[in-house]
């Protein structure tokens, strides 16, 4: 029987980044390396700050790269986004000291309720700790 590391409070809830291809949903396709495009960015305590903070860090980067075409999604995580690049929306979501890339082809450029749900199944994936 396999164990997870116990987190650091000061890391967050995760003490390491769960495998990306294990939170998608059944029916989404993956291939070996990609795992759907799924990203999973874990962070951890460093320079005297909390692997929350780190992450909050990192997630408003991506939200600045996103510049205008960053749009809020509620009801995901602690905070997410979603920006359109090409002919494909991303979802961005932070929970904890986690920050989660989710790539949908969706030209439109809008988080649909599929696309909601199917990030709440992923999310719901997440281990309890």
């Amino acid at each position: 029987m396999t164990h997870s590391p116990s987190p650091n409070p000061r890391d967050g809830r995760f003490a390491a980044a769960p495998y990306a291809c294990s939170l998608l949903p059944e029916g989404v396709p993956e291939s070996a390396t990609q795992c759907g495009g799924l990203k999973v960015r874990h962070a951890r305590a460093w320079q005297g700050k909390s692997g929350i903070a780190v992450a909050k860090e990192i997630f408003a980067y991506y939200r600045r790269q996103a510049e205008e075409r960053a749009k809020p999604v509620k009801g995901l995580g602690d905070e997410a986004f979603a920006a359109l690049y090409r002919s494909r929306v991303t979802v961005w979501v932070r929970v904890s000291n986690l920050v989660l890339e989710i790539p949908f082809d969706q030209a439109d450029g809008k988080v649909t309720p599929e696309m909601h749900e199917t990030v709440a199944e992923i999310l719901s994936r997440l281990p309890a700790h």
